[in-house]
């Protein structure tokens, strides 16, 4: 018998940015080609949604697989087919990795390197954004506008953290090239003085008189990631470039975020996890190196303000910002803490996590929870309206959650190729029961559905809704129509 379609969910609550009703959605050929009370036709496969939450796909804009650490003595444990994997089991069915540039190494030299990883490997759809770390005298500033053309229309650059940072003098440069190209910088704000500073001056002290994470906690504070933003915020301002801040993590953070905008500053902000559902208290721990990311976990309060900018519609998206290392790397046994690598797992959890502790415990609408992890960084990163959304003409990348299952996190189910979670332990009730890519189901109740190489790598296109209607824009506090992104 033939079916209408490839894929049917029956009777769930169908959850947009702008929305939320219990509709029948019906895929045909990896596209949504309808969404109603009740659909009528079969599927090839179909889904009983009733009682649960049917989002769209996640979009994770901020992972790191297959990548070296930052002295290059370490490869990252998860590459793209574990990465993928991980992803696809958490309910994210778009990652965009970071593709670190090498030294007099030209960007597109950098983006055929990151494509050979990533072929054939992938369980889900993905993206590059290029990391500029050498200027190479201007010409990798000359590659930015046909990079754009050509689907990249995100960069990013690092304020701080040998040996990926550029100087002040070089971060104005890209940014007003980025500008002329049409292009979002993504920027890694920590102020380099004041943190090189520190880490020399904190990485002489003798384990005997303060432990390495004490010193570690102190060498990176607050006031370092405050002072970068503020300083980025008015360089991007004056040469009319939009900008998106990482990994915020702190109140200070949040607080330089609200004045640059108020200046006029085209911003929009990332949160990770980690800084929601992690405080500096694991530094504290016997096996507290495992905690180690930069910036470092903060304190309580600082929790609290990123769930106040949250629920303040402040908040854009919801990254990952996964490197993972295994336990017996973050473990050893360090002199100091600039040996440590940092990071750690969160593509699978995170997701599962902002329902879990997000919606289902009132700190964010299910309107709000689809912004930030899906429809948010569509817009911003030149997906949408392919991504981001159900709705029919959209890829039917689908996540089912099933709010009344109560988990508790733990490190055998988990897909990545690192030995621990940083959240095992924590408990939650939601979670993502289904994954769908484009049609496919790739993930379901905890057993990998899909093959390596099924993703595909994504054109990114910035939108202008001056001349392209089809790509709307967003407000940077509320996520209802505002100033193009451009």
């Amino acid at each position: 018998m033939a079916h209408e379609f490839q894929l049917v969910v029956r009777g769930a609550t169908v959850a947009n940015a702008d929305g939320h009703t219990v509709a029948d959605v019906a895929v045909r050929d990896g596209v949504v080609v309808e969404v109603g009370a009740q659909v009528a036709g079969s599927g090839e496969h179909e889904l009983d949604g009733r009682g649960k939450v049917l989002a769209p796909g996640g979009i994770d804009p901020h992972t790191h697989f297959h990548t070296p650490s930052p002295d290059g003595s370490l490869m990252s444990a998860d590459d793209y087919e574990s990465g993928t994997r991980a992803a696809a089991a958490g309910g994210v069915t778009t990652v965009i990795n970071y593709a670190f540039q090498q030294l007099g190494e030209s960007l597109w030299t950098t983006l055929e390197r990151e494509a050979a990883k990533a072929d054939g490997r992938a369980h889900v759809d993905y993206g590059f954004h290029p990391i500029l770390t050498d200027l190479l005298g201007g010409s990798s500033l000359a590659e930015l506008a046909p990079l754009v053309e050509a689907g990249y229309p995100s960069v990013k650059i690092f304020t701080a953290y040998d040996p990926f940072r550029v100087t002040d003098r070089e971060a104005i440069r890209v940014l007003a090239a980025a500008a002329r190209a049409g292009a979002l910088v993504n920027i890694h704000a920590e102020d380099d003085g004041l943190t090189h500073y520190l880490t020399d001056t904190l990485a002489a002290v003798p384990a005997t008189v303060e432990p390495i994470l004490g010193t570690f906690k102190r060498s990176r504070p607050e006031v370092a990631e405050e002072l970068a933003i503020e300083r980025m915020a008015v360089y991007a301002r004056t040469v009319g470039c939009p900008v998106y801040f990482v990994h915020l993590s702190s109140r200070g953070a949040v607080e330089a975020v609200r004045r640059g905008r108020a200046a006029g500053g085209r911003i929009y902000t990332e949160v990770r996890p980690a800084y929601l559902f992690l405080d500096e208290s694991r530094y504290d721990q016997p096996d507290g190196q495992r905690y180690v990311c930069v910036p470092p976990l903060r304190t309580a309060d600082d929790q609290a303000a990123l769930w106040d900018a949250i629920a303040a519609g402040e908040i854009e998206t919801s990254a990952s910002d996964h490197t993972t290392y295994s336990s017996a790397q973050k473990l050893a046994a360090y002199e100091s803490f600039v040996d440590i690598p940092p990071g750690f797992a969160s593509v699978q959890t995170g997701l599962g996590l902002l329902y879990g502790r997000g919606v289902a415990a009132g700190r964010m609408t299910l309107e709000q929870f689809v912004a930030i992890t899906s429809a948010n960084a569509a817009k911003l990163f030149g997906l949408w309206p392919r991504k981001g959304r159900i709705a029919p003409g959209a890829d039917a990348d689908l996540v089912l959650i099933d709010p009344d299952r109560t988990t508790t996190l733990a490190d055998e189910p988990l897909q990545s190729a690192s030995d621990y979670d940083p959240f095992v332990g924590i408990e939650v009730r939601g979670w993502p029961s289904v994954t769908v890519s484009r049609g496919d189901i790739v993930h379901r109740d905890g057993t990998i559905t899909s093959t390596p190489g099924r993703g595909r790598w994504l054109h990114r296109r910035l939108g202008d809704p001056a001349t392209d209607p089809a790509i709307p824009s967003f407000s940077p506090r509320t996520g209802a129509p505002g100033p193009a992104v451009p």
